[in-house]
């Protein structure tokens, strides 16, 4: 399914969301495919999660499916992933060849209801030639929802797809609010600041809450605010080069504990785009040694609450949760991922 989006924590994307189901609800039976395209950061996902989640979609859509493409995908693991989805299992599928495995996903969406299927980050057109061999041409009015950070795929998909925009100033100090003050209002003394903060994020959600989470680690002072708005200069997001959240990813970096500093570059051992269990994480931090502590508290406790604390600081999406709240599984944003990744193998 769709990573676990806090609802209240998304702001600018109503409109957005709007545009994109009414194309999806429109148009002819025939098979569509909508690509919505933007720079890494600014909340593709995101909104293909709100939509996918949206009641006119859900009542719409007989059948919905999510899938996380990615640029490692294997296009044999996209079709056992959707015939798991329907029959709860693959057993009898595992030594089909490539070709069998795309009929039975035709027969298996042909018998279905209207079906609408994300295709979450794609990067290539081939993956987008190669997957939709298996979805059936009817004229149930089916759809595709695509978002990919690649110009080329999308119009190639689509000759109009749907361009993301980015956040107003207005919005990006709505966001930057919400994310360092977690429900709270802005004390008026900083909010000069934060907006000047928010305003050089460059329309940038994911900017704007990795820096958030930057400032959660920072007493709430004016001095301190001052600080980080001063070094955060004019050009320190630039829309032309989408991975130059370099700068701020260290920013947010350089403010954790000691301890959680590990357990965040940790994350740059796995594959790229890898939905890493959490109980999985926590035992490998412990056997690596990051979690030293003296108390009261199971290391298992005290992993969990770093993890907790990296959600917290905007470093770590949650992808899914357990029926009782607990982080199932989670990732780091493909422009995190590189920051991990490289101080991870400099050291």
């Amino acid at each position: 399914g769709p990573p676990v989006v806090e609802e209240d924590d998304v702001v600018g994307f109503d409109d957005e969301a709007q545009t994109v189901i009414d194309r999806l609800l429109e148009g002819s039976g025939d098979l569509e495919v909508i690509p919505v395209v933007g720079m890494p950061g600014l909340g593709k996902t995101t909104l293909a999660t709100k939509i996918f989640k949206h009641p006119k979609i859900e009542y719409e859509f007989f059948t919905r499916l999510w899938l996380y493409v990615s640029q490692s995908y294997k296009t044999r693991e996209l079709y056992l992933n959707i015939i798991s989805k329907f029959t709860g299992n693959t057993k009898h599928c595992r030594d089909m060849s490539e070709k069998d495995l795309a009929l039975k996903v035709q027969e298996i969406l042909e018998e279905g209801g209207k079906y609408l299927i994300v295709l979450d980050d794609v990067w290539s057109t081939d993956a987008w030639d190669r997957i939709k061999i298996a979805f059936p041409k009817n004229d149930k009015g089916n759809r595709v929802l695509l978002t990919t950070r690649d110009h080329r795929v999308a119009r190639y998909c689509n000759r109009s797809p749907h361009d993301l925009k980015f956040l107003t100033d207005e919005e990006s100090w709505i966001l930057l609010e919400k994310r360092a003050f977690h429900k709270a209002k802005c004390l008026p003394e900083l909010e000069t600041n934060g907006k000047s903060i928010a305003r050089k994020c460059k329309g940038l959600p994911l900017a704007i809450v990795v820096i958030a989470g930057a400032l959660i680690g920072k007493s709430k002072t004016i001095k301190e605010w001052e600080q980080v708005d001063q070094s955060v200069g004019e050009h320190f997001i630039n829309r032309d080069q989408p991975n130059s959240c370099d700068k701020l990813v260290r920013m947010s970096y350089d403010v954790l504990p000691y301890d959680w500093k590990a357990c965040f570059l940790y994350f740059g051992t796995f594959p790229r785009g890898y939905l890493i269990p959490a109980r999985k994480l926590i035992r490998l931090w412990i056997a690596e040694g990051f979690i030293q502590y003296r108390g009261d508290l199971s290391p298992e406790c005290k992993a969990e609450e770093y993890l907790n604390e990296l959600v917290n600081r905007n470093l770590v999406m949650v992808m899914q949760r357990t029926v009782d709240g607990q982080i199932k599984t989670c990732r780091v944003h493909d422009m995190l991922y590189e920051f991990c990744w490289q101080e991870a193998t400099t050291e």
